[in-house]
């Protein structure tokens, strides 16, 4: 049985699948590359190629840096990913869904307006965290019922943002 896990780099995501004897990434088997970590800084011997890079953790936000690019990292797993869901719906019955800043950054557009009716997944605002700009999406179809911030503001994570009714 294979132990599954999302990793999302940036834009890019990839599913590892993993058991005993293998390892596959998006469906491909790949060499058990040869990892040691010092401190922050990993370094992965690839068949081709070294990889350099260093994780840094901001409260619960992960990042990747590598070839002078910082980049969000989120490793989730089967288990992890089932929760989310979960609490997602949760947080969801009623009819609304409050969507809340995932980490500490400045509000640099509003994208969606009072009253408006949004998709699952379609964009509401642009944060931006760490000198990069992040795509905040709805979480559950809805209209929007209030909007709790300004463009300029500045957020910390969990502030409340966007209310879905």
């Amino acid at each position: 049985m294979f132990d599954r896990t999302t990793v999302k780099i940036g834009d890019a995501e990839f599913l590892v699948q993993r058991n005993d004897d293998e390892i596959l990434v998006n469906g491909k088997k790949v060499e058990t590359p040869e990892v040691s970590l010092i401190n922050r800084f990993v370094t992965a011997k690839l068949p081709n190629r070294i990889e350099r890079f260093s994780v840094n953790r901001n409260g619960d936000d992960l990042w990747l840096t590598i070839h002078g690019r910082v980049l969000p990292l989120v490793i989730e797993t089967d288990r992890e990913r089932l929760l989310k869901v979960a609490s997602q719906a949760a947080e969801g019955e009623g009819g609304g869904a409050t969507i809340r800043a995932a980490m500490p950054g400045l509000v640099v557009k509003i994208i969606a307006q009072e009253g408006q009716t949004v998709k699952r997944g379609e964009p509401v605002l642009i944060l931006e965290a760490m000198k990069m700009e992040n795509e905040v999406r709805a979480p559950a179809d809805g209209t929007v019922k209030e909007i709790r911030i300004k463009e300029r503001d500045s957020v910390e994570k969990g502030a409340p943002l966007i209310v879905l009714g």
